[in-house]
């Protein structure tokens, strides 16, 4: 009989201990009886977002094109106040960058879905414009529908840039004209 309550016992404790061992356990480089961060992949650009960034890209293909790009690689807050100005842009993002060879910012493009029309966004969107404003960095709005044809987006973009955009001459190809 006290070798079956030693047996009990010594159970007893393996078990507690086991259990003690398990809640308390490093997971994934965690302290010790805190909650485990947990990551998983979350997609850079919603469907919508991927048709207008290909639109944007035959619009423009010879420039360089940068998605969800976060405001404070764009500008700078200085001046005495510097630390309240960056948190006003730290959390907030350009949906398109457009950039030169040089990769210099030439535009900033917004595609303004339906959640545009809520208050905390319109603050939010007032508060990247005001940013890129001073900074000089010109800001494109587009409503995210309807979808445009590229030649719309491009006459736009040519709009936001102050660039007037000449017709295009129709190519034509010497060998299919007519020789005499």
């Amino acid at each position: 009989m006290k070798i079956l309550l030693i047996a009990f016992a010594i159970i007893g404790i393996f078990a507690l201990a086991l259990a003690f061992v398990a809640k308390n356990r490093k997971i994934g480089g965690g302290i010790a009886g805190t909650a485990v961060d947990q990551y998983r992949v979350k997609p850079l650009l919603t469907d919508n977002e991927k048709r207008w960034f290909q639109l944007i890209k035959s619009a423009l293909p010879n420039e360089y094109l940068s998605v969800q790009v976060a405001l404070n690689q764009l500008v700078k807050a200085e001046g005495k106040n510097w630390r309240a100005a960056k948190n006003k842009i730290d959390p907030r993002s350009i949906d398109f960058i457009v950039m030169n060879s040089e990769f210099a910012v030439t535009l900033a493009i917004e595609i303004d879905d339906r959640s545009h029309k809520r208050q905390d966004r319109q603050t939010d969107d007032e508060k990247k414009t005001n940013a890129l404003r001073q900074a000089k960095i010109p800001l494109l709005r587009i409503p995210a529908t309807p979808l445009l044809t590229s030649d719309e987006v491009k006459t736009r973009i040519a709009s936001a840039l102050g660039i007037h955009l000449q017709p295009e001459e129709p190519v034509t190809d010497p060998f299919l004209t007519k020789q005499e």
